[in-house]
């Protein structure tokens, strides 16, 4: 069972504060939330979508990126996309691409003679992307092992010097929230499988300690898992990953206010998800590694955890060669916050 986690991040914070002149009658005023990330107005994806997120070279720190994992890692060492301009991708996410289509929308293929194929797409105010790996044949032939294909159409790592302790100073909780709708999710009556969630990579600067939260939104196949693992599949991290439910029953995170649950069907309109790690949460989910993982220390102290990443993403997974599955995703208003 493999769930959405392979992290990377972006972007320093933004603290955004209302201020006006107190009155005798007024109420108290809301604490300040400081804004570490929020997805920008994308017109040309030249400068968002990663030309190899496999290699260092590639892997561009405090900006936005899409990423594609596994397609890229087969490509013979080419590193490239190409524009899409034959067909909209709307057809598949449900948002019309922003024109020109040269600039907004890109393939790993030279995919005007693949449509549907795997691609990102810029789309005013959104993003999208379709991950559809069964039409890329030829790399499937080439791997071995678990065939899986991340397709993150949001993905942010933060440099070193930009990394954020979120439960410093006492912060109560590190937050996400963004809308998204997946108008399309088809397995051809094959034994393919797709998941949706969001993602936040942590670490540990005392000991290093590298572990995944992550909050699945959608699965195809309605049910999701919740309990900790390691990211143990062919050419994996190795870490540990704590995947839960977003949902007000979830073992290890919050659920926002007005936020959506975790579904097992595709939804064509935009819907919006919030979902928050507090300070409860976290001591919770530390205590649970420590005891089932002994050999990865970790501190007590909360103000010891820097965020390093965090997605929002697709998965497949083809449980044979000649299985097939397709997914279309777009998202907006994407915010990563602190609450103090």
């Amino acid at each position: 069972m493999y769930v959405l986690f392979k992290g990377l991040i972006l972007l320093t914070g933004i603290l955004f504060a209302c201020q006006k002149e107190k009155q005798p009658n007024d109420k108290p005023e809301t604490p300040e939330v400081r804004v570490l990330f929020e997805q920008p107005i994308v017109t040309n994806l030249e400068n968002y979508v990663s030309k190899d997120p496999n290699m260092v070279a590639y892997q561009l720190e405090d900006r936005m990126l899409m990423t594609a994992y596994s397609l890229h890692r087969y490509t013979s060492g080419e590193h490239y996309f190409f524009p899409i301009t034959a067909w909209d991708m709307g057809e598949f996410t449900g948002v019309a691409s922003s024109l020109p289509f040269l600039h907004s929308q890109f393939s790993i293929s030279t995919a005007n003679g693949r449509k549907g194929a795997t691609a990102f797409q810029a789309a005013g105010d959104a993003v999208g992307a379709i991950n559809a790996p069964h039409l890329f044949p030829d790399i499937i032939e080439q791997m071995s092992g678990t065939l899986i294909f991340p397709v993150h159409p949001l993905h942010a790592t933060f440099s070193q010097s930009k990394r954020i302790r979120p439960f410093a100073d006492n912060r109560k909780s590190l937050n996400m929230s963004f809308e998204a709708k997946m108008p399309i999710a088809n397995g051809y009556g094959t034994n393919g499988i797709g998941y949706l969630g969001p993602n936040f990579t942590l670490r540990d600067v005392v000991h290093g300690t590298v572990f995944y939260i992550g909050a699945q939104i959608w699965d195809s196949r309605g049910t999701a898992h919740e309990g900790l693992m390691v990211d143990d599949c062919d050419k994996c991290s190795g870490n540990v990953m704590v995947p839960t439910i977003l949902s007000s029953s979830s073992r290890y995170i919050t659920q926002m206010e007005n936020s959506g649950s975790f579904r097992g069907n595709a939804w064509s309109d935009f819907q919006y998800f919030g979902w928050s790690i507090t300070r409860e949460d976290m001591t919770k989910i530390i205590k649970e590694i420590k005891e089932n993982y002994p050999d990865r220390p970790l501190s007590d102290n909360l103000g010891n955890y820097e965020v390093v990443s965090f997605l929002l993403g697709t998965e497949i997974v083809l449980p044979t060669k000649s299985d097939k599955y397709v997914m279309a995703t777009a998202i907006k208003n994407f915010k990563v916050t602190i609450t103090p």
